[in-house]
């Protein structure tokens, strides 16, 4: 049995029997459950919002215009974003609009912002989705995503104690398409931004990137995320993030996660 399974079991908030099912409408509704009904975890979830809309309100270069997100599954990004066009490949009740990331439906030039939270590493063919993002967003107009980061701590975490792969050592971008979630390599943003960054600005003139920043670590992991159940009590996380912010300087090295901005040039 793996370490995963092993920890799956022992601290799990899914039952085993669904992990492979992700795919499944009623996984999606059982995060979007889950969410909500985990204080400490939904106020992650909207300060991260936060953040996104933050940067794209700092390096968008285009004041209006639509703003869409891709991929919003279980989460809550337009209480946070009133007006935000949600989406998702799944059939969800909660969303608005069925949206394939490598197909957008929106007329070239219109988009002020495309947002997407642990979104990008699913997209099979990612070319096509980069693409798609030049075609839709206006001049100025930005891509903001959150990713796995791909620090030593969180090549072990997602590796080990993650049901999605980690493929660092992947030769190409693409992986076999699945479905909405069992298809990913978490490893994308480091392989398409880092390692091949010069491959990505030679086939994307259009995009450029803004800005990489790596963050969370005690607080989010304390927390369980969506998989496992929360591991401390609530009067425990105020001092979690003392220490998280105490530690910023490291994140790039122990973060778990990296917001990743893109933008059209003008």
């Amino acid at each position: 049995m793996s370490l995963f399974r092993i920890f799956h079991k022992l601290f799990r908030a899914k039952k085993l029997e669904g992990i492979g099912d992700y795919d499944s409408v009623a996984a999606t509704d059982q995060d979007a459950e889950k969410i909500k009904r985990k204080p400490v975890l939904n106020r992650i979830y909207r300060e991260k919002y936060g953040q996104m809309v933050a940067m794209m309100e700092t390096h968008a270069r285009t004041p209006d215009g639509p703003v869409l997100e891709l991929g919003s599954g279980g989460g809550f990004f337009k209480d946070v974003l009133p007006g935000l066009i949600t989406s998702d490949r799944k059939p969800l009740a909660y969303v608005d609009r069925v949206v394939d990331a490598e197909k957008l439906p929106f007329d070239d030039g219109t988009l002020r912002c495309l947002f997407a939270m642990q979104v990008f590493h699913h997209v099979p063919s990612v070319r096509n989705f980069l693409n798609e993002a030049v075609r839709c967003l206006k001049p100025g107009g930005t891509v903001v995503l959150m990713e796995p980061n791909d620090g030593p701590l969180a090549r072990w975490f997602f590796r080990h104690l993650h049901p999605e792969p980690f493929r660092a050592d992947s030769a190409t971008w693409e992986f076999p398409p699945a479905g909405p979630a069992s298809g990913s390599n978490q490893a994308l943003a480091y392989l398409i931004f880092k390692r091949d960054r010069r491959i990505f600005e030679k086939e994307f003139p259009g995009l450029e990137i803004v800005e990489i920043r790596a963050d969370t670590f005690l607080e989010y992991l304390a927390s369980g995320g969506v998989v496992y159940q929360q591991f401390l009590p609530d009067f425990a996380f105020p001092l979690l993030r003392t220490f998280d912010r105490v530690l910023g300087p490291f994140m790039r090295w122990i973060g778990l996660h990296q917001i990743i901005v893109l933008r059209r040039t003008l």
